[in-house]
């Protein structure tokens, strides 16, 4: 029986990692999470590798456990230090957790697995009442809920010092009286 090579990789030395599968008859081909999307001539340096059956349930359970540990020991995301404007979560601690424009999904894989063992990412974040941040100033959680924690409400107040935040103060501003401490 014909077993996959599976491998959590850093291409052409990103700060990112990714879950591929390797092409066993040329090496230098992966696919992105299994296919279909792949790339050829590709220079990685495998992290974490193994070889499974993918017809058998424990097969299955391997490749969860490697995409877990993608995020928990080979993707770094670190709480803020100083306010920036951006887009990102935060935690009902008040710790801010920044991420380009477009990557709440893949920052709360990262964020969950870190903080809660799971992959269920923006769910698992939402369902703990993480706040996600917008770019334009805009706050959300979970079913458009205004309550937050006095640490989060002191993290948004926190986010208003950001040297560039003129663009983004009004709607930050509207959107902290909006919210109520729970």
């Amino acid at each position: 029986m014909t077993k996959e090579h599976w491998a959590v990789i850093q291409l052409n030395d990103r700060p990112e990692s990714s879950l591929v599968q390797i092409d066993s008859d040329n090496l230098s081909t992966i696919y992105w999470n299994g296919g279909p999307g792949y790339m050829t001539n590709a220079k990685y340096k495998i992290l974490e590798d193994v070889y499974i059956d993918p017809q058998t349930e424990s097969g299955l359970d391997i490749l969860d456990e490697l995409e877990l540990h993608k995020y928990q020991k080979h993707t770094k995301l670190e709480a803020a230090i100083e306010p920036i404007v951006s887009e990102g979560w935060i935690a009902p601690n008040g710790k801010v957790f920044f991420c380009r424009c477009g990557e709440h999904i893949s920052s709360a894989y990262i964020l969950a697995a870190k903080f809660y063992n799971t992959l269920d990412g923006e769910r698992e974040l939402e369902n703990n009442k993480w706040l996600k941040l917008y770019g334009n100033g805009m706050i959300i959680r979970k079913d458009f809920e205004r309550k937050c924690t006095q640490r989060q409400l002191d993290a948004m107040a926190w986010l208003c010092t950001a040297k560039e935040a003129e663009d983004w103060l009004d709607t930050l501003k509207a959107n902290i009286r909006q919210y109520e401490v729970e």
